[in-house]
């Protein structure tokens, strides 16, 4: 079964552990936030602002991230405000390109009895995340330099509370007819595991303009096809929101070559993650990914439905990646994906792929 748990590993002064829904993880930084990618594939960021001494932990994905950069950049005043607008803009771009992490672990549907935990994050984790979002420094605080103390003591409190709802999370079984229809790859048996564990389901709480739908095999069952449906110039973030390097404050349009690139990245981690999560999530070995773009089309002022990405993905290849660190564009590129893509041009148009 795919379900890892992990105890708080302390590597710094200012390094957190992340606020997973099944697990704890390992932390690293950029400039002016410090993100973390726990073993069920969820993200955090800890964001520090310049001069406060204090630092807030908060999940993300592009539906809500994308929103609240564009706000925060647009109505950036104050040096706070603008330090605030660079944090936001860097967590949701960050979010944009990790999308894959959201993908489950793999489970074992060789081994009796099958179990899961679900991706709901703790009542105990709730309560801590919601005692540092409301945490103020008042005026003595700040005169006694106390915000970095209290705050580091709200941190602790959340571990514990992590650890805490982890040891007492429910594990769940599969009821043993289930899963022997499962062990048999019917595909009745596997939409109704994909819709007990809440598969895809990650993809939908991240992304603005998500829809999919999936098929398998009638009769022995060997491989899943998953239709993925987005709208690239709704779901990706069209500015840059940074310090220059004399510190000014800059919000500007990104360049239709960039934009193109931010496009890549983003359904190259998109594919990616929804053929694990339809590996992880099936006995099947195989998995076939049509991504299908909407967006307006620059030659026509028309929305077109196409289809810019074909790929055909294996369960022991994508077993071998360690999620936290890969490059989903490298994995991409050397897998049987077929995506006609340039820098310059955007997408072309490819084949969808359906059973062999």
């Amino acid at each position: 079964m795919g379900i890892n748990f992990r105890k708080r590993i302390r590597l710094g002064k200012f390094i957190n552990l992340n606020v997973g829904k099944q697990s704890a993880g390992l932390s690293f930084g950029i400039p002016g936030a410090r993100f973390t990618v726990n073993t069920s594939g969820r993200k955090q960021a800890s964001i520090g602002i310049p001069g406060t001494g204090l630092s807030y932990t908060k999940s993300f994905g592009t539906k809500s991230k994308k929103a609240k950069a564009k706000s925060s950049s647009i109505n950036a005043s104050s040096d706070i405000d603008k330090q605030i607008a660079v944090n936001d803009y860097q967590n949701a771009l960050y979010a944009l390109s990790h999308i894959h992490n959201e993908a489950y672990d793999f489970f074992n549907f060789d081994q009796l009895p099958i179990e899961y935990v679900t991706r709901e994050i703790g009542p105990r984790q709730k309560q801590a995340l919601v005692a540092i979002e409301n945490y103020k420094p008042n005026f003595f605080d700040k005169l006694f330099k106390r915000e970095e103390n209290e705050m580091e003591e709200l941190q602790e409190a959340l571990y514990q509370a992590i650890e805490e709802d982890d040891n007492n999370r429910e594990v769940h079984r599969v009821d043993s007819e289930l899963a022997k229809q499962l062990q048999r790859f019917e595909p009745k048996a596997m939409d109704e595991f994909i819709r007990l564990v809440g598969g895809f389901d990650c993809f939908s709480d991240d992304i603005t303009s998500l829809s999919y739908y999936y098929k398998m095999n009638v009769d022995e069952a060997s491989a899943i096809v998953v239709d993925v449906y987005v709208n690239l110039q709704e779901d990706i973030i069209d500015n840059v929101v940074e310090f220059d390097k004399a510190g000014k404050y800059t919000n500007k349009k990104l360049t239709k070559t960039n934009l193109n690139e931010r496009f890549y990245a983003y359904l190259c981690s998109l594919s990616l993650g929804v053929a694990t999560e339809a590996c992880a999530i099936t006995p099947l070995t195989k998995a076939y990914v049509n991504v299908y773009d909407s967006s307006v089309s620059s030659a026509t002022g028309l929305k077109t439905e196409r289809c810019i990405l074909a790929g055909e993905f294996d369960e022991k290849q994508l077993m071998q990646y360690d999620y936290e660190t890969l490059n989903p564009i490298a994995v991409i590129e050397a897998l049987p994906v077929d995506i006609n893509f340039t820098a310059r041009n955007g997408f072309k148009e490819v084949k969808p792929i359906d059973f062999k």
